[in-house]
């Protein structure tokens, strides 16, 4: 009786459309009770358990009743089918062992299942590694886009020898994560392409960070970021006024991945204009405010390499008063001081134009997050050659170190598949001859 008055509040004469987790009949004999006295356009229950229907079926049903009335539906994850690329993208596939034997015995068990399975099921084999295994103490993983080249990899783990898609180490208890924002270099046309086709979280990332900086520049920064090799937009990168808003953009966008796939740093620190990625990263500017400040920062860096810097200063220093800044919320390592940023220090407008004009601590800001407890580095930029793949093995790295992944992220459409179990280590425990002893008093 209550579940069908809870039932028909919820309602409330509204539009309504109930998913059945449950095939009970008593509950679904409430449900219906509970809708059947709801008036006006009449309520659907759609059941995930129907008698003789597949689990599968009967949920992909319930998606598709849903998708009808108008809801959004993630089909990737429903069906287990993934958009098909040209190319195969490169995986994480992890393997580990409570030893380093062990650990070799689990990569020849895991090649042997690879052997003859397309290249199309790898990404699902790498998911069920991940997100249904026990990750041990000795662990590996391989980077590969192909099962050929996976098993390839893990043979030569079980062999004791190495391979270029191979990373092994010891997860351990060590120190925290710092995520460090470049601000000079990869100065290319087309950086960041490569993540933006494969990964859907940094695509909207990056489109937000170029909407935010686009009122503030000449050109649409996709455009130049994205030219061709040969076009006129191409040579724009290297001017700062494009360079520095680009890096900042890629890097922030990155951090975005990053933080979706359950990476969260302890610490941040940056260079030149990466430190306004990381003090966007460590939440001290909004994006709103941070673009804005890196926009003025490329214009200031364009002018003083044009004799122009006077009236450019003036301009950044206003831009830097009229930017909302808060306090940090994890550490922050300052290139102007050279230490952790202490509270209300970054709130100064001369503190910006001290960080745009003077060379920076960089080398003493590292050390300051070592002192803090945060000796482990991730960078967060795209890589010159092959993006995909090199963020991959960066993924792997920092699961092989004992870093924390949300693994059901990185790969949201993943389908649970067989896998082999962890090898057993057998032992010799030979019997031992009973003695009789003699009893007490006797």
């Amino acid at each position: 009786m209550r579940l069908a008055e809870a039932t028909r509040a919820l309602a409330g004469g509204r539009r309504l459309r109930v998913v059945e987790i449950t095939p009970h009949p008593v509950v679904s004999h409430s449900l219906r009770r509970g809708l059947d006295a709801v008036g006006g356009d009449q309520p659907r229950i759609l059941s995930t358990g129907r008698r003789g229907q597949g689990a599968r079926q009967s949920l992909e049903d319930v998606a598709a009743a849903l998708w009808c009335d108008g809801a959004d539906v993630r089909w990737g994850a429903v069906t287990g089918r993934r958009r098909r690329s040209a190319a195969p993208l490169p995986v994480a596939l992890t393997v580990s062992g409570r030893t380093a034997r062990a650990r070799a015995e689990n990569a020849a068990r895991l090649a042997a299942r690879l052997d003859g399975t397309p290249d199309a099921d790898l990404p699902d084999v790498a998911y069920t590694a991940a997100r249904h295994r026990s990750h041990l103490e000795y662990r590996a993983s391989v980077v590969a886009a192909s099962s050929a080249e996976a098993a390839g990899a893990l043979r030569a783990l079980a062999d004791g020898r190495t391979h270029r898609g191979l990373i092994t180490g010891r997860a351990a208890a060590g120190p925290g994560l710092a995520v460090l924002f470049t601000g000079e270099g990869d100065r290319r046309p087309g950086a960041g392409r490569g993540l933006y086709g494969a990964f859907p979280e940094f695509r909207r990332a990056l489109d937000e960070a170029c909407a935010a900086l686009d009122p503030y520049l000449p050109l649409p920064l996709a455009a130049v970021l994205f030219a061709a090799g040969d076009g006129p937009d191409a040579k724009l990168v290297h001017d700062p006024r494009f360079a520095q808003p680009g890096l900042f953009a890629v890097g922030v966008a990155l951090f975005r991945l990053w933080r979706l796939w359950g990476v969260a740093p302890a610490a941040v620190a940056g260079r030149a204009a990466g430190e306004i990625a990381a003090a966007h990263a460590a939440g001290v500017l909004d994006l709103a405010d941070a673009a804005r400040l890196v926009a003025a920062r490329g214009r200031l860096t364009r002018a003083r390499e044009w004799s122009g810097a006077t009236a450019a200063v003036r301009e950044f220093r206003q831009v830097a008063a009229e930017c909302v800044f808060r306090e940090p919320s994890i550490a922050w390592a300052s290139t102007v001081t050279g230490g952790v940023a202490a509270a209300g220090t970054v709130a100064d407008p001369e503190y910006w134009v001290r960080q745009a004009c003077a060379a920076p601590r960089f080398t003493d800001a590292l050390r300051a997050l070592e002192r803090a407890g945060a000796g482990r580095r991730l960078e967060c930029r795209p890589a010159g050659v092959d993006e995909v793949r090199s963020l991959t093995r960066a993924l792997g790295a920092l699961h092989v170190a004992g870093q924390d992944i949300r693994w059901e992220r990185v790969f949201a459409a993943g389908v649970p598949v067989d896998l082999p179990g962890h090898a057993f280590r057998r032992a010799s425990c030979p019997r031992v001859a009973a003695r009789t002893l003699p009893l007490s008093g006797s």
